[in-house]
């Protein structure tokens, strides 16, 4: 019996070290979020949170934007995107802002998309 308690504690440190925490922001990278408040219906659509390129082709806040007024029905608002130094500030910094729109919006739409 000995030897399966110790099989599996390994097993379990092993699977804990292995969890990767959130990635940090190399040279010049940022992570970012993106969200559309659409005042007309009371909703607030979001994005995940994603690395960014330094200089996009196409602003990422347009480029959300014309996201969700494609994949979703009747859609009126401006998209915006910020932008922070790791993950975990992005992620932070989403979680409180869907806390404030809690009075102001009737329903959140995770739409996963990743910039």
């Amino acid at each position: 019996m000995r030897p399966r308690l110790l099989v599996l504690c390994a097993l379990a440190a092993t699977t804990l070290s292995a969890a990767a925490p959130p990635a940090r922001s190399q040279q010049g990278d940022a992570f970012m979020y993106c969200e559309l408040r659409d005042a007309v219906h009371s909703v607030a659509y979001f994005s995940t949170v994603f690395r960014a390129l330094p200089e996009p082709s196409v602003p990422y806040a347009d480029r959300f934007h014309d996201f969700v007024f494609r994949a979703y029905n009747k859609v009126y608002g401006t998209a915006k995107c910020v932008s922070f130094e790791n993950s975990y500030k992005a992620e932070d910094a989403k979680d409180r802002t869907r806390f404030r729109y809690r009075g102001l919006f009737n329903k959140f739409i995770e739409t996963g998309w990743r910039g």
